[in-house]
């Protein structure tokens, strides 16, 4: 927005009246409108004031009761002095009010919306429904001009100067268990997947209703007749789910059901390490015993002795040694959650950093005879697992986890992903998960690995990463004996080399396996890979890249485009003010026809 449209709307009584209330919330509302004598009747008796509303807000978007928190405002406002009127019956009223203006709001949006993309995603036994869809220019215009009560975009939308042109957010919650019809056997009994896209049907249809619970029929139909898109994740019902929305006929313009790009990664990089039998052994030692089972991790976290003595060893080697693999304070805390595999990654790279301190807790629980036998027979086996083959296998572990969890939470389990480029992330990962885990490279030094597998060529990028397994043989690179008893351990990292080469080539297998994996899941969907015409940095490269015997290549998904797609992509670039010559984009050496369709030939110059 032009300096000039703020300063505008600055001499506008909204932004004066708005102004005030953010600046000073308790101010009276009857002091910021003008004065008027036939609306004054609407400022008598108990008026919520612009701090009730933000009080208001807040307690529906904390876990706190109405009672809870009406008893908290009223101790803030006996501190400061205020007679409160606000009672558990008005914060409900509040915020009732709020929800339907939000959901008049919402409503609004979906009815002008083109193209709607929905969402489903199962939370124990609820489910929830989200939203995406676009806002038309005119209505982005009239949402970003001054005193305008059009619909905003949420706080993830994209926008641009003349306002919002995409929004998102909740269509609305649905209880699993509890929101059947009929609570017979035969609707408990029904399909799953069946169940699941009546479920987004009643969602819709809420979503639609007024406050008196009648439905707007109209309004969800157009809802219906504009919803393009459909997501959920990869298990067997969803899909089933996604293939009825389809087939419905209630949905007729869904031409495109995927899967959340997040949860297939979490799956692709998981599954294949659990099928190996030396990782899975080592995951259930550390991580995720079976029933009636220890594993080392969980107990420590779960006990305070362990846990403080874990510290008190901590700082034992921090005397003798400086440090715990660059760490120089006690680490406290271990991170670790049962539920995902996710959070096996951290309390991994912070086993190996407090090796030596693990080591000497174990031993000291081996040795401690008022410990039962059952627990002096578990640390003694925790101790003699820390073997030169097993501390490399998890040095791996914890350098392949990092590795994929980085590739995750960077280009998907991020807010707003880009669908177009999701080809070349692949291809970078690929390229250094196989460098990395195939060729070795996680066992040498850091800067004998090539720049651009490592990304320190990219612009801000910060130097290269030292893998875990580096950590572990820098930490300890002589062996330390460990006496417990009349028994003496060596803490060692230094493994035979047929050892090296069977634990290398079974990481190997894990990563190809999983590469595999996430190429048919990321790439083999038709619409995903034609998105990939979208991919503007693709574009630059191309139109910068100058074509030099021959060698130039580019996407097949490119080479496929129709020359409908192309005549709209070069109005494209015109709109925006591209005035480049396309002519290499023609070329037959980048895989074009040379038979270009010719309604091209008008439009290969500007």
């Amino acid at each position: 927005m032009q300096a000039c449209c703020i300063h505008a709307h600055s001499k506008t009584f909204v932004h004066q009246v708005a102004t005030k209330v953010y600046l000073a919330p308790d101010t009276p509302i009857s002091q910021c409108l003008p004065y008027s004598i036939k609306h004054q009747h609407l400022f008598s008796g108990n008026v919520p004031q612009p701090a009730d509303w933000l009080r208001a807000w807040r307690a529906c978007r904390t876990a706190s009761s109405f009672k809870g928190a009406v008893k908290f405002y009223s101790t803030e406002d006996f501190a400061a002095g205020r007679n409160t009127k606000l009672d558990s019956v008005s914060l409900k009223n509040m915020i009732l009010v709020m929800h339907w203006a939000v959901k008049s709001v919402r409503k609004q949006r979906l009815e002008q919306a083109t193209s709607i993309s929905l969402s489903v995603d199962d939370r124990k036994e609820y489910r929830l429904v989200r939203y995406r869809c676009d806002v038309p220019p005119r209505t982005a215009k009239q949402s970003a001009a001054p005193g305008s009560q059009g619909p905003q975009g949420s706080q993830g939308s994209q926008g641009s100067e003349d306002g919002p042109l995409v929004a998102d957010g909740l269509l609305g919650v649905y209880k699993t268990g509890a929101s059947v019809p009929e609570n017979t056997l035969e609707e408990h009994d029904a399909d799953k997947s069946q169940v699941m896209a009546d479920s987004i049907g009643i969602v819709i249809d809420r979503a639609c209703q007024d406050p008196e619970g009648k439905t707007d029929e109209e309004s969800c139909s157009r809802l219906k007749l504009h919803v393009r898109h459909f997501a959920a994740d990869q298990c067997t019902s969803a899909r089933k789910c996604g293939r009825l929305l389809v087939t419905g006929g209630q949905y007729p313009n869904l031409v495109w059901v995927s899967h959340d790009p997040a949860h297939q990664v979490r799956i692709a990089y998981q599954d294949p390490l659990h099928a190996m039998p030396e990782f899975q052994d080592q995951w259930e030692r550390l991580f995720a015993p079976g029933k009636g089972k220890h594993a080392l991790i969980p107990d420590i976290q779960n006990s305070e002795v362990w846990k403080a003595r874990l510290m008190a060893a901590q700082q034992e080697v921090l005397m003798l040694h400086g440090s715990q693999a660059g760490v120089e304070k006690v680490i406290r805390a271990l991170s670790f959650s049962q539920p995902r595999f996710d959070s096996s990654a951290t309390p991994m790279l912070k086993y190996f950093c407090m090796i030596r301190a693990m080591a000497v807790l174990c031993a000291m629980q081996a040795a401690d005879e008022r410990n039962t036998v059952e627990i002096r027979s578990r640390a003694e086996r925790a101790l003699q697992n820390m073997n030169a083959a097993a501390l490399m296998r998890c040095g791996l572990t914890c350098d392949y986890t990092s590795e994929c969890l980085r590739f995750l939470r960077r280009n998907f389990d991020i807010e707003d992903p880009d669908v177009s480029c999701t080809p070349r992330v692949l291809e970078e990962f690929t390229k250094r998960q196989r460098f990395l885990f195939v060729d070795g490279y996680s066992l040498s030094d850091s800067s004998q690995v090539p720049s651009s597998v490592d990304g320190s060529e990219a612009p801000g990028s910060q130097a290269p990463r030292r893998c875990a397994t580096q950590l572990v043989y820098e930490e300890i690179q002589t062996p330390e004996p460990i006496f417990y008893g009349n028994i003496v351990h060596y803490l060692c990292t230094k493994a035979g080399i047929s050892d090296v080469r069977q634990i290398m080539g079974t990481m190997a297998h894990v990563v190809e396996a999983m590469l595999e994996r996430l190429r048919v899941d990321l790439t083999e969907d038709e619409i995903a890979v034609a998105l990939q015409v979208f991919n503007l940095r693709l574009w630059q490269v191309l139109q910068s890249t100058e074509i030099q015997n021959g060698e130039a290549s580019v996407p097949p998904a490119l080479a496929m485009i129709p020359a409908e797609v192309w005549l709209l992509l070069i109005d494209l670039f015109r709109c925006v003010g591209i005035r480049r010559d396309i002519q290499a984009m023609l070329d037959p050496r980048l895989g074009v026809p040379e038979k270009a369709d010719p309604r091209l030939v008008q439009y290969i110059k500007f």
